[in-house]
């Protein structure tokens, strides 16, 4: 009796190993897009609390979000947000696509934070479903004056 493997054997053992890779593969990358989409929403939901929380212990704003939130700051430094600290505004990437901006809008009485999909209706399909799941009607959130009670 011999000792090694047939070569039907081998064969069977790569067909087998095929079939789940050909399985596992697709369910591995669809986590991944579903981690980004989390990853994202979630990132939107800790900016808008740490700007909201920075005009409350500070009672006043900065044209820079990236001071107000360090959630902004990281997403900045890595890359995977842009600053724009004349309209202080800071843009979401989602898969290196412009989603989501974030902004104070100042006018002569009040300071609102404010949340706008970029491109709404966008192509890149992880932007399209972190949008889809953000309701940009809640962020119209007044920081200072006339809208806020003291």
């Amino acid at each position: 009796m011999s000792k090694a493997f047939t070569m039907i054997e081998i064969i069977f053992v790569i067909v087998i190993l095929g079939i789940l890779a050909a399985i596992a593969v697709p369910k591995f990358a669809a986590t991944r897009s579903d981690a980004e989409i989390s990853r994202g929403i979630m990132s939107i939901g800790v900016i808008v609390a740490d700007v909201t929380n920075y005009v409350v212990s500070n009672g006043t704003t900065s044209s820079d979000l990236s001071i107000m939130s360090h959630t902004a700051n990281s997403l900045v430094n890595t890359s995977e947000a842009t600053l724009d600290v004349g309209n202080k505004k800071v843009t979401i990437k989602i898969d290196n696509v412009d989603c989501v901006d974030i902004s104070v809008i100042t006018t002569a009485s009040n300071e609102n934070l404010d949340v706008r999909l970029v491109a709404a209706g966008s192509s890149n399909v992880l932007c399209q479903k972190v949008q889809d799941n953000i309701d940009v009607t809640t962020y119209n959130i007044p920081l200072r004056g006339s809208l806020v009670v003291e």
